[in-house]
């Protein structure tokens, strides 16, 4: 489970950490590694793991990620999603969302994942994740892959 976490979690940030250069198929990667991410969270959570407090977290640079993802994703735009605010109401408003700041945000969860595990604390690396799943990356993934979806089809159907 641990490893399995590290593994993904280092197959996520390189998307943030550095520019690369692939055969236009990063989308597809990218939305395999998040659904990956998924199931991932429903593994660990089966397992019972607790939340914990955590202290004395890294500051992630949040800017190099962005950086890095709007060279490796640069055809990301804006999308609509539904403002949870308004369910309430008969007529749900809708806002914009960003899917480079989406990724971002989560790539920068996962870093300070990465962090904890490479500071031999490999079981508040799994609290956190699944505290970061649970209060904010799930927010941003299920949009961001029905982004990734919409993106795909055009090119299915004009093949």
């Amino acid at each position: 489970m641990v490893e399995g976490l590290k593994h993904l979690v280092h197959e996520l940030t390189k998307w943030g950490d550095d520019q690369i250069d692939m055969f236009q198929q990063n989308d597809f990667w990218l939305e395999r590694e998040l659904v990956q991410l998924y199931k991932l969270y429903f593994d660990i959570s089966d397992k019972g793991v607790e939340g914990a407090h955590f202290e004395g977290l890294p500051h992630i640079h949040y800017g190099n990620i962005r950086i890095n993802l709007a060279y490796n994703f640069s055809t990301f735009g804006y999308y609509p999603v539904v403002n949870t605010a308004h369910m309430g109401n008969l007529s749900a408003g809708y806002d914009t969302a960003d899917a480079l700041d989406q990724l971002a945000d989560i790539i920068a969860e996962l870093k300070v994942v990465d962090w904890l595990n490479q500071q031999g604390r490999e079981m508040d690396g799994l609290r956190y994740f699944t505290y970061a799943f649970e209060t904010r990356i799930r927010a941003r993934l299920i949009p961001l892959l029905n982004y990734l979806q919409e993106q795909v089809l055009p090119l299915a159907t004009a093949v």
